[in-house]
């Protein structure tokens, strides 16, 4: 966990796509848990390189963080877009 990863290495050591693995790094951005660390240049967009927040992170054993993502969604959801 406490290293630097790009999302499209992040996801093939997950073997998720690159759609959800995005998806949740926005989540994990908004939700304070993930920064962008540097920006490597390349012909086109540059490829952002994130790292954890901290080396690691203890979760109380009754935290649900995926209860707790769509429980912070739901409510995105009905600020952003008005229910």
């Amino acid at each position: 966990m406490a290293r630097d990863l790009t999302v499209s290495q992040a996801a093939e050591e997950t073997g998720s796509t690159l759609n959800s693995t995005y998806a949740r790094v926005q989540r994990y951005l908004r939700l304070g848990l993930l920064k962008v660390v540097r920006e490597v240049q390349r012909g086109g967009r540059a490829v952002k390189v994130y790292r954890p927040i901290a080396d690691e992170l203890a979760i109380h054993p009754d935290f649900s963080l995926e209860a707790h993502l769509r429980w912070h969604t739901f409510w995105e959801r009905q600020i952003y877009l008005g229910g």
